[in-house]
């Protein structure tokens, strides 16, 4: 038997096109000013330390579901910017649940759940900025 995924209920269809929305949610979450999430690896470092600076470990379990695609969509969207990719919806063969990925023009994917999912259970895991600074990136055509 099969463990609930993580992201169940979270991704539905057509969910890659409302990304202004998901990070206008994010904004609205943290109380930034939806001009500082301009989808630079720096906007990352804020958005960070507003999660750090407005819960501990505790109280951040309660916010979880509502930020977790909130931030897969700008994160996500950073990444996709970055390799110049699109974005792919894929169904896990186990869950049914539908997974947000990035997909490069060589077809390479980039697996946006892991970019977010390891600060969810403990915020001294957070570390969206180096993540995404990693991914690698395409030189220009």
């Amino acid at each position: 038997m099969h463990g609930i995924h993580i992201l169940h209920g979270i991704i539905h269809d057509k969910w890659e096109n409302h990304i202004d929305e998901h990070v206008d949610e994010l904004a609205n979450l943290l109380g930034l000013d939806r001009d500082i999430l301009d989808f630079s690896t720096f906007s990352l470092e804020m958005v960070e330390g507003r999660i750090l600076s407005r819960w501990s470990n505790k109280s951040f379990q309660e916010q979880q579901e509502s930020l977790f695609s909130p931030l897969l969509a700008y994160a996500g969207e950073i990444v996709r910017r970055s390799v110049c990719g699109e974005w792919l919806i894929i169904e896990d063969k186990n869950t049914g649940t539908l997974e947000p990925w990035i997909v490069d023009e060589y077809r390479r994917r980039y697996d946006i759940i892991r970019l977010v999912h390891p600060f969810m259970d403990d915020l001294n895991s957070l570390c969206l900025k180096a993540r995404v600074e990693v991914t690698p990136k395409l030189p220009q055509k």
